[in-house]
């Protein structure tokens, strides 16, 4: 539950951007809804196979930038 948490506000705080970033690169909405998709289910994954007391730092300061 706490994973999903983690993954719903990612989600929120990041997809838009991310969304847009790819559409950019692509020049598709298709290929850039796609790709989008395809890094959450990825992150999803990930999320899972953490442990719950990790905490990834690097990773939000690298995201934010």
């Amino acid at each position: 539950m706490r994973n999903q948490l983690k993954l719903t506000n990612l989600y929120k705080r990041y997809a838009k951007t991310l969304y847009f970033y790819l559409l950019k690169l692509s020049g598709s909405p298709q290929l850039a809804e796609d790709l989008t998709q395809e890094t959450f289910v990825r992150a999803t994954i990930s999320l899972l196979e953490l442990p719950t007391t990790y905490q990834p730092h690097g990773l939000i300061e690298v995201g934010g930038s």
